[in-house]
């Protein structure tokens, strides 16, 4: 009856240290399930956090590209213009040249006209 009952107390205190030691274990597992779920939450965080940086340094990489290209398609209309401008001037002045010598000729023409008149008077007049 002495060793039942030491028997039994033995059982129960195994009994309790195997509860006990279950109970240890589900703590433990609780634990890392929840630092599993926190670790994921902060990858997931640190993903989302990339993402957004990620997504603002192309939307200024898009805004620099754009501002270059407009900056340069200015330019190439500056260039133009002043190509078109000096295109403009060398014409006028090729024109004005032109005129001029049309000029010239023509007071030449007008000269020996009436260079030839006089001639023509004095022949006339003898």
């Amino acid at each position: 009856s002495r060793m039942e009952s030491k028997r039994r107390e033995l059982e129960e205190e195994w009994s309790f240290h195997r509860l006990e030691e279950q109970r240890r274990q589900m703590i433990d597992e609780q634990k890392e399930a929840e630092e599993a779920r926190a670790r994921q939450q902060r990858l997931h965080e640190r993903d989302r956090l990339q993402k957004q940086v990620q997504a603002t340094q192309d939307e200024k990489k898009r805004m620099r590209d754009q501002q270059k290209a407009e900056e340069e398609e200015y330019a190439q209309l500056v260039k133009a213009d002043v190509a078109r401008r000096r295109a403009d001037d060398v014409a006028k002045k090729l024109q004005a040249q032109q005129e001029f010598r049309d000029f010239m000729s023509f007071n030449q023409k007008q000269l020996e006209e009436k260079k030839q008149q006089r001639m023509r008077e004095m022949e006339r007049d003898k």
